[in-house]
């Protein structure tokens, strides 16, 4: 299960997820923030900080808001991620993709 809750800080859209992002929950994260994206939220904060788990579904669509905000003129920038998280986006190469920041206030 997937937990989604969204605010505006300013100008970002900060998205808080809380459980897994998996082949399960991927799908409704994708649907949900891409519509944000499309909406003019072009400048997406995913807050990690209560994710425990992330698979290679929750990956691909992590890199497909990415490249989507971007494409928009904006940037996704993820935060809260914690060191089981952290070793998922090393082992992949993609803590070098994505801008990755300890807490939400330092994404802010």
């Amino acid at each position: 299960m997937l937990k989604i809750s969204e605010k505006q800080v300013n100008s970002y859209y900060v998205v808080t997820l809380e459980g897994r992002i998996d082949a399960t929950t991927s799908e409704d994260l994708e649907n949900h923030a891409l519509m944000a994206i499309d909406n003019g939220n072009e400048m997406l904060i995913i807050d990690l900080t209560s994710v425990s788990f992330v698979s290679s579904c929750g990956l691909r669509v992590l890199l497909t808001l990415k490249k989507h905000a971007e494409s928009r003129g904006g940037f996704l920038k993820l935060c809260g991620v914690s060191t089981v998280l952290n070793d998922i986006f090393e082992i992949c190469g993609f803590s070098k993709t994505f801008n990755i920041l300890r807490s939400l206030p330092d994404a802010l």
